[in-house]
């Protein structure tokens, strides 16, 4: 059994995922409440708590030597 990972941005995406950690195995897609996306000073999404909003997101199962 792997470790579990909320994935957003561009980690929704099921053929970057493949790529990335093709051992991977999407659990479910779903909506993280409480936070937005936001684009840092390094150009990397992250997200922040802000009441009222919403995150896209899945729950990716990862193999551990992909973690």
């Amino acid at each position: 059994m792997g470790v579990f990972y909320f994935a957003y941005g561009s980690n929704i995406n099921r053929i970057q995922m493949q790529q990335r950690c093709p051992k991977s195995k999407l659990i479910k897609l779903g909506t993280l409440k409480g936070y937005r996306l936001i684009i840092n000073n390094r150009g990397l999404g992250t997200i922040i708590k802000e009441p009222g909003k919403e995150v896209p997101g899945a729950i990716w199962e990862l193999h551990p030597q992909e973690e």
